[in-house]
């Protein structure tokens, strides 16, 4: 799936074409296709995710990213709020959100291509979320303001305060359920035929609608896209809640706790410096104040900090989602 424009100019100068175009250095895949989907929603503002996922893999179809590529960098970018989430599939433009993480360090978050935000800011914000040192705070405080957006400080911006600890969490959730009515109508726009329901056991996905206890599911829908929900056989009925993907990913971890499952994230330590891995995608409330306390370099999976952070980090993710961090909690 190449872009016409690749088969006349050949590998070389396209390559070139889109460095100069969107103002980064297209080797890294990840990167190209997380900078690439920030350029081509900013400019068309609203979009399906799946017709924004296929025009990134044209533009870059001379390199080869993957579907599996291409959807994680989304939702890397979801996460790390550079792209709004709607239903039904769609993505649009997420305004711009400076966050301080210390003395002249900054976290960016919105559909601002970095080319733009660099000349804004007077630096080159990197990774995702995107992090800068800036030595001159007071424009990048003008700069965002001149483009309408805010300054947050970490705790706004990654919401702990907006979701419950994972226990809590399931208990709303099935309070939902007993409100089901006024979820109905957005249940009943949904398919719900070869619905799959997740099982603690594994992490797995099984054939399966609701039963007599309370489950979460996923169905696909016309575009390819997923539906969740939080569901329950009530009087021979179905009730169900729709869930947003963050608020699934969020039931996943917290069903797989609840049930006495313990999910461990191996640590690397290097002269006083700890590398997290992150196998499971983590909700976003969590994602975002992790990745303030460490930063995401090249890698969305893995977070780099002090070493004399991890008993704070296995502290949190512990209480909060039942995660340990190898090495600290309980």
């Amino acid at each position: 799936m190449r872009d016409p424009v690749f088969e006349s100019l050949g590998p070389d100068a396209y390559r070139a074409r889109l460095a100069a175009h969107y103002g980064v250095d297209l080797l890294t895949s990840r990167e190209a296709v997380a900078e690439v989907a920030r350029a081509e929603l900013f400019a068309l503002g609203q979009t399906l995710r799946w017709v924004l996922a296929r025009r990134v893999m044209k533009l870059l179809g001379a390199f080869e990213p993957t579907a599996e590529i291409a959807e994680e960098a989304l939702r890397s970018l979801e996460t790390a709020g550079d792209l709004s989430a709607g239903p039904g599939g769609e993505v649009a433009r997420a305004p711009l959100r400076a966050v301080s993480v210390g003395a002249q360090r900054w976290l960016f978050a919105g559909t601002l291509p970095t080319a733009d935000l660099k000349e804004r800011v007077g630096g080159l914000p990197t990774g995702t979320p995107r992090r800068l040192v800036a030595v001159d705070a007071d424009r990048v405080r003008r700069a965002v303001a001149d483009l309408g957006g805010r300054e947050l400080d970490v705790e706004q911006w990654a919401g702990l305060s907006r979701t419950p600890p994972f226990r809590e969490w399931l208990e709303e959730l099935d309070g939902r359920l007993e409100a089901a009515t006024r979820f109905a109508d957005r249940a009943g726009a949904l398919r719900w035929d070869d619905e799959e329901a997740y099982t603690a056991s594994g992490g797995r996905w099984v054939s399966a609608a609701p039963g007599d206890w309370s489950v979460l599911t996923r169905a696909r829908q016309a575009g390819g896209w997923k539906a969740y929900a939080w569901g329950r056989a009530v009087g021979g009925k179905i009730a169900r809640v729709p869930l947003t993907w963050d608020e699934a990913r969020r039931t996943m971890i917290a069903v797989t706790a609840a049930a006495g499952g313990v999910t461990v994230l191996g640590v690397v330590r290097d002269g006083g410096r700890a590398s997290i891995a992150l196998p499971l995608a983590l909700p976003a409330a969590e994602y975002r104040w992790l990745s303030a306390v460490g930063e995401m370099k090249s890698d969305p999976r893995r977070v780099e900090l002090a070493e004399e952070e991890l008993g704070k980090v296995g502290a949190l993710l512990w209480q909060r989602l039942g995660v340990r961090v190898e090495g600290t909690g309980p």
